[in-house]
């Protein structure tokens, strides 16, 4: 990925993570270990402090196309442990 789309890709995890959002801590970091079930319901946890240092433990995106699919699957995640609850 080139210096202007790692910049781009930058500034719309910062816009996500703006402290203005009610939702800003909910995927700023990741789930607690404790929570239930958590890692059964989902094999692949992503937060966007992994997405905003580049990829976390897996090293930077090669392409734009890895980061989008990481901010696909930390928004994925939240809806398939969620579903069904009240």
């Amino acid at each position: 990925m080139d210096e202007q789309w790692r910049k781009r890709c930058a500034a719309l995890v910062a816009l996500l993570n703006k402290k203005d959002r009610a939702w800003d801590h909910v995927f700023l970091h990741p789930v607690p270990a404790d929570t239930p079930d958590y890692r059964l319901v989902v094999p692949q946890p992503r937060c966007l402090s992994e997405a905003q240092g580049g990829g976390g433990e897996r090293g930077a995106y090669a392409t734009v196309q890895e980061f989008l699919a990481d901010l696909r699957l930390i928004f994925a995640n939240c809806v398939r442990y969620n579903q069904g609850l009240d």
